[in-house]
Order: C-alpha cells, then structure tokens, then sequence
C-alpha cells in the first residue's frame, strides 16, 4: 500500500483558486502597462520641456550678457528687439504640447535664476539687426521712441 489517500480537491474550490490566479495575473498586468504609461507620459514630459527650455535659451539670453544698461534710469536698453517674456513666446508650443502644465513648467526652469525680461540672442530668429532696420534710432542721451514703445510696462513705467 502506497499510503492513505488524499481526498481530492472538490472542483469548485479547484475553479475558484483558478479564477483567483487569473484575476491576480490580469491586475498585474493592468498595473504594469499603467507604469508603463505614466514612466511614457514622464519621458515625454521631460523630453518637451527640454526642448522649449533649448529652443528658448537658442533664441533668448539674460540682457546683462550682451544688452545696453541705462544706469541713469536703471534699465536695459533692448536695440535688437525686446525685452521678451517667456511665458509669452512659450505660448507659441502650445499646439505641439497642449499641456498648459508643461509648458509653465518650461518657464519656471527659464526664469529660475529670476531673469524675467529676455533680449534676443545675436544668431536667434527674433534678433533684429541695425541693418535691417529702414531708419536707425538716435543714440542721444535719451531713450529713444523706438525703445520705448517695445520696452516692457515696468521698463516704460520708469521711463515715465
């Protein structure tokens, strides 16, 4: 004799554990691919907002690095276009990356370093060289009307 016998297992404890194991492989799945949606999503987040954050710095820098200071009045001088916002030219992505989200998070990494007004970077798409202009603007000791209707409201309210 081989040994007592186990009883066998009734069938609907045997198809109940079956459905249990099923259901548990199929929430494992679900949840992987939703991980791997969100890890997807996130890459793509990322990916966009580095691109606007390259395309911005490609076109726009800080006017301390190259820009006019007017120490007299305590601004600077945009001669080649601007100043600019970044929120604003920003803007301009939102038919390529329709989440709002991913976009102010490309201005709050642009505007870190508390830079809120851009000049146009010399080899930029909105740079506006004195030889393109019809007529060039007088240099005098005063701000000249050119300048003061593409400054800023701040910059045009200490202009005042």
């Amino acid at each position: 004799m081989i040994g007592p016998m186990e009883p066998d297992e009734p069938k609907s404890e045997k198809s109940r554990r079956d459905w249990e194991m099923e259901e548990q492989a199929y929430y494992e799945q679900e949840e992987s691919i939703r991980i791997a949606d969100e890890e997807r999503i996130a890459e793509e987040r990322e990916a966009a907002i580095e691109s606007m954050v390259g395309w911005f710095f490609e076109n726009f820098e800080d006017p301390q690095n190259e820009g006019h200071y007017d120490s007299e009045d305590g601004v600077y001088l945009y001669p080649y276009g601007g100043p600019f916002d970044a929120a604003d030219m920003l803007s301009s992505f939102s038919d390529d990356y329709p989440n709002e989200e991913w976009i102010k998070e490309a201005v709050e990494r642009i505007e870190r370093n508390g830079t809120y007004e851009w000049a146009p970077t010399s080899n930029g798409e909105f740079y506006e060289h004195p030889a393109h202009w019809h007529s060039r603007p007088r240099w005098d000791n005063e701000i000249s009307d050119r300048h003061k209707t593409v400054a800023s409201p701040v910059c045009r309210s200490r202009m005042a």
